[in-house]
């Protein structure tokens, strides 16, 4: 009795599977598995469900932990850096005082083959980098490559992974996005040009990278870990670098839209360094204001623990500053700044004495400094006049005055939606 037509096509169906599976034409569909031990993990894993970001299967095991179990937040006993070692790691800006750091860091951690990646392939001089030619160094024991490369240009990161670590056998393990300039200005005085400068080591590098298929990893596995390196800025704001506040922006939200296609990608809002970095001008005011600078020790165990929790679930924006609370608070009220909804809960409540003890302080202040200026007879009748103009006009000269930075905002914005289809995470700053 011949067999049904239906069972004749499953059968060449399985057949077909079997077949692609065997060979690696085919892969299984990726699950995350979440050890049902902990409440922690039991959460993480409903929060993935219901953000949607996830593909494939969301299991939920209370079995002992195996090798293929992918936990949410790995302990902090377990080795953070262990696909680091044998492997190679391609760090963008790597020749900085920042990116010297972070490569001692993969020295002691066991990578094989460092690849600082800059624009003109030269070690400045007194870097650190040089500690690779002493015995005692961890860089000494490891393959140190500055190569000549432009991020922001498609092809070029990708050619020198291949020429460098693909060539030799050498897995990709990792890539460290810590590129970075600076084009301060006052709001009324940013300009496009500006914006584009500050904006193409970070987001137009990050999208070159995404045409090289670096970030997806080899085969568009989507495994390979992505560390971005943001600013704190994106989350204070910073007088004067509304362009670089707007780019690190970009690269929190990129992070987030890299995440919810599965990558294991994280923004680090890194916040001042002390002897290092390009926020060292301004960590003297910062600490007044009572954000504080990193201890380079401090910095690096922030970023083991970074590379520890970036798997596919964990949250894909991290800030990693000092603060002190308290000084935090003072300064904000004394400047009479509104703190954002998700800082106020950090913020200490001073007690009513004190409380009143600062009003007093402050009217003392106000009385010692004399009665105020009075204002020129010009500008008082530029206030008069504006006050005349009806709403039209009003709205007219205002956007015309912020034109530029608006149009920054909006570019910037689009940019990232245009590059990775979908923009989460803080608001870009204006």
């Amino acid at each position: 009795m011949p067999c049904p037509l239906y069972v004749q096509v499953l059968r060449v169906l399985l057949h077909r599977l079997s077949s692609g599976l065997a060979s690696g034409a085919l892969r299984p569909i990726r699950s995350v598995t979440h050890s049902a031990r902990t409440m922690g993990s039991v959460v993480a894993a409903l929060r993935q469900m219901s953000q949607a970001r996830h593909a494939g299967k969301i299991v939920l095991s209370s079995a002992v932990a195996s090798t293929t179990s992918t936990p949410s937040h790995p302990h902090p006993s377990s080795d953070p850096a262990q696909h680091l070692r044998g492997a190679g790691v391609l760090v963008t800006g790597g020749t900085g005082a920042l990116g010297s750091l972070v490569a001692s860091w993969l020295a002691t951690q066991g990578a094989q083959h460092i690849l600082l990646a800059c624009r003109t392939g030269a070690i400045p001089s007194g870097s650190s980098l040089f500690d690779m030619f002493d015995p005692r160094s961890p860089l000494h024991a490891t393959a140190v490559t500055a190569v000549r490369c432009d991020a922001a240009v498609a092809g070029e990161a990708a050619a020198a992974v291949r020429g460098l670590l693909a060539s030799r056998g050498i897995p990709l393990a990792c890539v460290m996005h810590a590129g970075g300039v600076l084009a301060d200005a006052a709001l009324a005085n940013q300009t496009l040009r500006g914006a584009q400068a500050v904006a193409a080591p970070k987001l137009a590098a990050l999208r070159a990278m995404q045409w090289d298929q670096l970030v997806l990893g080899g085969g568009g596995t989507g495994q390979l870990p992505h560390v971005l390196f943001s600013s704190v800025a994106s989350l204070l704001g910073s007088p004067g670098q509304a362009n670089y506040s707007a780019a690190n922006a970009g690269l929190d939200a990129a992070a987030a839209a890299l995440a919810a296609r599965g990558v294991p990608a994280v923004s680090v809002q890194w916040g001042a360094w002390r002897h290092a970095g390009m926020a060292l001008a301004t960590a003297a005011k910062n600490e007044a204001a009572g954000v504080g600078a990193l201890r380079p020790e401090q910095g690096l165990r922030g970023l083991e623990a970074v590379v520890a929790g970036c798997t596919v679930g964990s949250s894909p924006v991290v800030a990693v500053s000092p603060f002190d609370w308290p000084r935090f608070g003072a300064a904000a009220a004394a400047s009479r700044q509104r703190l954002s909804p998700m800082l106020q809960h950090l913020v200490p409540t001073p007690a009513p004495g004190e409380e009143q003890g600062a009003k007093e302080a402050q009217a003392r202040k106000d009385r010692t400094a004399g009665p105020p200026h009075k204002a020129k007879p010009a500008t008082a009748q530029a206030i008069s006049g504006r006050r005349a103009m009806d709403a039209a006009t009003l709205r007219d000269e205002v956007r015309s005055r912020v034109s530029g930075v608006v149009f920054l905002q909006s570019s910037v914005s689009m940019y990232v939606q245009a590059t990775y289809g979908c923009l989460a995470g803080p608001g870009l700053a204006s």
